[in-house]
């Protein structure tokens, strides 16, 4: 507790919060990319639709 209180006395929290936003937005575009599977992809995710167009 006695960091949280330090956090907000050197008003830190908001560098901390754009960092978890944008680890959280990073994090929601990876899996998107990655790992999601698409059926108008040939149900692939869009990386590996990428890597497949560019391989053709």
């Amino acid at each position: 507790m006695g960091q949280c209180i330090i956090l907000f006395k050197n008003k830190d929290y908001k560098n901390l919060l754009f960092r978890l936003r944008f680890t959280l937005v990073y994090r929601v575009i990876e899996e998107y990319n990655m790992s999601r599977y698409q059926w108008g992809l040939k149900k692939m995710a869009p990386v590996q639709y990428r890597d497949h167009l560019l391989a053709v």
